[in-house]
């Protein structure tokens, strides 16, 4: 039999040695390829977005006009740094209303005036009021006084009457004393002058009697007036000070009507006060100024028109990403999250956060509840204290990039979730399985 390996033509064709060679580096690589499919490799969930400061008031802020007016000064120019109360703009006034300078002023000796208007009704208020009081006093002591007269005029109707009695009395004997005289002179016992005599007593009694009937109406009639008069004067100082209390009333309503004319004078006060305050417009706080939107002099300003954007020194950086609603759901606060941002060199294994240059650490301090209208979720990141600190340089609106970690997995569980579209494992809880153990 002929034997192949016998001819040099052969082993030239086909080296044995090369091909055990071959083998034996597929072999290796296979072997590699396995071992890795069982290297760890950390889920993640990357997202993009922007750096931001964290907190409000270190955002960049527009600062506007608070009145209409026309522009007078500029203090600042673009890229100029300010400090907190430093004047940036000064701004004139357009309204006629507020064309005079000396009006703050004025309105402040309106006010005045009327406020010493006001304290002179007070003052006359008080002395109207002593003279209700002494005019209650006066119908009082008056009232008393006619009650005493009127009670002695019909004491007086009592003597009176008890004097019209005795005279009735007297007349009656008188007449009967007559009556007899008379009979007795006919029987020839009494004179005519007896008779006389006992008609002029009678007369006399009749007189008597007259007299007293007249002073017992006049005393009645002066009952009747002291009644009348203690009504009359009642009516009459209820009248006064009816009068003097419809006088105060008005006092008090005018009173009233100049508190509302103070108030309103200081309102005007205030505000035109406020407006000198706003023809200045100052930094609320240290900054860079950004840009200056409105230019030149004399430009006619809204009210609420926007001049500059000024720049927060110093602010707390945090990065702004918008995460897809898939993923959302596994992003909770605490994650830790890699970071590159554009500018700034980097290489970067997602799935090996060791082994990345050019990335910085970071937190989750916020997740949204919320989508915005394309659908995605804020996150916001901040500074990882544990890591490296991020540049200084970083500004904000720079663009970044991140990852959220989540668990470490094999490779091949890796591409299989991949391959199939599943979502990433969410972290697990190391506190609650702490808890549990």
């Amino acid at each position: 039999m002929l034997q192949q390996k016998n001819y040099k033509s052969y082993s030239k064709l086909y080296p044995q040695k090369g091909r055990r060679t071959l083998l034996r580096l597929l072999a290796v690589l296979a072997a590699i390829f396995i071992l890795l499919l069982f290297v760890p490799w950390q889920q993640n969930v990357n997202a993009s977005g922007r750096i931001i400061a964290l907190r409000p008031e270190e955002r960049p802020q527009f600062l506007q006009t608070a009145i209409s007016g026309r522009i007078k000064e500029w203090r600042v120019f673009e890229g100029k740094r300010v400090k907190k109360g430093d004047t940036l703009v000064i701004i004139s006034e357009v309204k006629e209303k507020y064309l005079d300078p000396e009006l703050v002023t004025r309105l402040g000796e309106q006010k005045d005036a009327k406020q010493q208007g006001i304290e002179s009704l007070v003052d006359k208020i008080a002395a109207i009021e002593k003279q209700i009081a002494a005019l209650e006093k006066n119908m009082q002591l008056s009232y008393e006084k006619n009650i005493n007269k009127l009670r002695q005029s019909k004491l007086k109707v009592r003597i009176d009457s008890a004097e019209l009695q005795s005279a009735k009395l007297d007349a009656q004997v008188a007449l009967k004393q007559l009556q007899r005289t008379e009979k007795l002179q006919q029987d020839g016992l009494k004179s005519v002058v007896d008779v006389e005599q006992k008609r002029v007593k009678w007369q006399d009694a009749l007189s008597k009697e007259s007299n007293a009937m007249d002073k017992l109406m006049i005393a009645i009639n002066e009952v009747q007036t002291a009644t009348i008069l203690i009504s009359d004067e009642q009516n009459s100082y209820n009248e006064k000070i009816a009068k003097v209390q419809s006088d105060m009333e008005s006092t008090q309503s005018y009173i009233a009507e100049s508190k509302g004319s103070v108030s309103k004078l200081r309102n005007e006060q205030q505000d035109a006060f406020n407006r000198r305050k706003f023809q200045v417009i100052t930094a609320p706080q240290n900054g860079f100024i950004s840009k200056v939107i409105r230019a030149g002099l004399g430009e006619i300003l809204k009210e609420n028109e926007t001049l500059i954007t000024l720049v927060p020194d110093n602010p707390q950086l945090a990065a702004e990403l918008m995460v897809d609603a898939t993923h959302i759901s596994l992003v909770q606060v605490n994650n830790i999250v890699r970071l590159r941002f554009d500018g700034w060199p980097v290489l970067q294994v997602s799935g090996w956060p060791e082994a990345s240059l050019g990335t910085y650490g970071g937190k989750v301090q916020m997740v949204d509840i919320v989508a915005n209208a394309d659908g995605k979720y804020r996150v916001l990141v901040v500074p990882d204290k544990t890591t490296e600190a991020w540049p200084t340089a970083l500004r904000q609106g720079t663009s970044t990039y991140g990852w959220v970690l989540m668990n470490e997995v094999p490779i091949w569980f890796e591409l299989w979730r991949q391959i199939n579209g599943f979502p990433v494992s969410p972290t697990k809880d190391k506190s609650s399985e702490s808890t549990k153990k």
